[in-house]
């Protein structure tokens, strides 16, 4: 078991399982979950504007207006994409997003996680893009 100083604290609220299963916190590294492929970010980011129908530029904008609320979806995916796929540092992530702080890798990372399990259709969505981004990485 990796140490996790952390995660000494009872993880609470409905992204528990997630902190505790993928560690997420106050470290800029992130472990690779086993078997995980390796992509690049802008692979990442290009497949998510593509599958969300979002342009790069809204995908990495700050805008929290109730009229692009799909491209929250969007920067949900490529959080977690980009979190679970490649070998990059938060700090690294941040700067690939168009600049955001720390916090909104972590939370965005962990409402995809959330999202995940409780809606199917956005699940199934991620899915699609890592089998998608796999082949190509593989026919590169």
């Amino acid at each position: 078991m990796v140490d996790r100083p952390y995660l000494d604290h009872a993880p609470t609220g409905p992204a528990a399982p997630a902190r505790a299963r993928y560690g997420t916190g106050r470290y800029h590294s992130f472990e690779l979950p086993a078997g995980a492929a390796i992509f690049a970010a802008e692979a990442v980011i290009a497949a998510v504007c593509a599958a969300f129908d979002v342009s790069e530029t809204d995908l990495k904008k700050f805008d929290r207006r109730r009229s692009v609320a799909h491209v929250s979806e969007a920067r949900k995916a490529a959080f977690y994409l980009l979190r679970r796929h490649t070998r990059m540092s938060t700090p690294a992530i941040i700067r690939a997003m168009g600049g955001r702080d720390h916090s909104a890798v972590v939370r965005g990372y962990e409402a995809a996680l959330l999202r995940r399990e409780m809606d199917a259709w956005f699940r199934e969505t991620t899915d699609r893009l890592e089998r998608e981004l796999e082949e190509k990485a593989k026919a590169a």
